[in-house]
């Protein structure tokens, strides 16, 4: 990785990259089943290396989503918070499995959830599905050897996983790897008051549904969701 092209990358960070409110500045993965699937340049770079080791090691890695927009997002959220009470206990159930629009990891460009191809085509029967479920990551399920071997190598090309499930409200996510050299600093916005202030705006003008229970409670959902994450190892960030 040239650390001139991380530093641009870096200093070309915005308001509007962090909450999902433009795709400019991410590219088409073209190794993923997928066009839809994208990711900053980087990112693909740091990706396509470990996914050619993993692939001498025996394993087809590949992802199953990438970056996701604001209005992707929403569209998850309306149908899940249509279908509770809007009530703050189903908003805490909801934000355990479910970003608030616009505070989505995966707004930046930096975040993939994995999957092992070869795991899944090497089943009895054709027709199993990917669920994105912890059981595919554990013992004997068809991702498990694959997240073993990147929990030795993944490091090694800047990416880690920020839910585990430890202290913080949302759930542990064995699929989910970010790369450190840029995830963290779209993570430092949020400790700017003037981010959590843009990103209030931006609900509003975008009529957010449950938007009352969610102003008064942003600072501390972006406290409790997104600032209590996993700490990066040091391997991952140099």
């Amino acid at each position: 990785m040239s650390q001139d092209r991380l530093k641009q990358a870096i200093a070309a960070i915005n308001a509007e990259q962090l909450i999902g409110a433009t795709s400019d500045h991410v590219v088409v993965v073209s190794t993923a089943d997928s066009e839809k699937v994208k990711l900053q340049p980087l990112v693909v770079e740091a990706y396509t290396n470990m996914r050619e080791a993993a692939l001498r090691a025996g394993f087809e890695l590949q992802i199953a989503s990438g970056f996701r927009d604001f209005q992707r997002q929403q569209a998850i959220w309306t149908k899940k918070l249509a279908a509770s009470n809007e009530s703050e206990r189903a908003l805490e159930k909801i934000l355990h499995w479910s970003a608030l629009p616009g505070t989505s990891r995966h707004h930046w460009g930096t975040e993939f959830d994995f999957f092992d191809a070869h795991g899944f085509s090497s089943q009895e029967g054709t027709e199993k599905k990917l669920q994105l479920v912890a059981n595919e990551y554990e013992p004997g399920g068809p991702c498990y050897k694959l997240y073993q071997w990147l929990q030795d190598h993944a490091g090694q090309f800047g990416f880690y996983w920020p839910y585990k499930g430890r202290g913080n409200g949302v759930a542990a996510e064995p699929w989910h790897l970010s790369y450190a050299p840029l995830a963290s600093h779209y993570q430092a916005l949020w400790q700017q008051p003037e981010s959590v202030i843009y990103l209030g705006e931006f609900l509003r003008a975008q009529n957010l549904l449950g938007l009352p229970l969610v102003a008064s409670r942003l600072q501390n959902i972006i406290q409790r969701y997104s600032l209590q994450v996993e700490t990066p190892p040091v391997e991952a960030t140099k």
